[in-house]
């Protein structure tokens, strides 16, 4: 593997369906999932050359562009130096 996409989530489900789960999906760090057992092993492995968000729904929607690229950025950055612990 060599790419990866994040996502963050609520813990409880959100819609009643899996396209509707979609709709609410979160930058990382925003949400309640453990991203860094997803995370450590694939870094640990080695050949992970990009990292990426997968994000839709309100928590980008509302957001300019730039200002989303400076989230996703922001909170790809952050989730994998907290994986790097």
């Amino acid at each position: 593997m060599t790419g990866l996409q994040l996502a963050d989530a609520s813990l409880s489900p959100q819609s009643g369906t899996l396209f509707g789960e979609g709709r609410f999906r979160r930058f990382p760090g925003d949400g309640e999932l453990d991203l860094d057992t997803v995370i450590r092993p694939l870094l640990d492995k080695g050949g992970l050359l990009t990292v990426g968000v997968e994000v839709f729904g309100d928590a980008i929607d509302a957001l300019t562009t730039q200002d989303a690229g400076v989230r996703a950025a922001e909170t790809v950055q952050t989730a994998l130096a907290r994986a790097t612990r």
